[in-house]
């Protein structure tokens, strides 16, 4: 990198050197989750998790944000209103399936300033009275909007099985 540099005079050396120093102290790492977002957005997870498992709508009504855009597991891109009205079909046919058991594990979450959290973990769903079960990674983006925390984003990604 220095032979970059010397090709160039001093004074636009210092300029190069001055001008990267502040674009490296203009960028906000993640910080560690302030403890009452990173408590609102695992609840949001959590929430979400039992909304989905026990097919209630009015729950997920009131924690997806407005604008809530989730990628699902098989790639598809929902909006908030076809994540919410895809439940009372599911809930149909739910009813002739046997019951699945969802586990949230490995949850972490880093927080960007003080009204944006991204919570990672991994989602497993175990079907009763079967060695049967399917993991996922997931991550929740949680957003502080008009004094309450909100879903604004999902994505679920699909674990492949270990290879027997």
């Amino acid at each position: 990198m220095s032979l970059f540099f010397n090709s160039f005079s001093a004074s636009i050396r210092n300029s190069l050197w001055l001008t990267a120093v502040l674009v490296a102290s203009a960028i906000v790492p993640a910080q560690a989750a302030t403890p009452a977002a990173e408590i609102s957005a695992v609840q949001l997870a959590q929430d979400y998790v039992r909304a989905t498992s026990g097919f209630d709508q009015a729950l997920l009504q009131q924690i997806l944000a407005p604008d809530y855009q989730e990628i699902s597991p098989v790639g598809e891109v929902d909006t908030r209103d076809k994540v919410i009205s895809f439940y009372p079909a599911a809930a149909k046919a739910k009813a002739k399936a046997p019951p699945v058991t969802p586990v949230l594990s490995e949850l972490t979450s880093r927080a960007y300033g003080e009204a944006l959290v991204i919570s990672t973990g991994k989602l497993t769903y175990s079907v009763a009275g079967t060695p049967h079960s399917r993991s996922m990674r997931v991550q929740f983006v949680s957003a502080l909007q008009q004094n309450r925390w909100q879903l604004v984003s999902a994505q679920f990604t699909g674990i492949p099985a270990a290879k027997k």
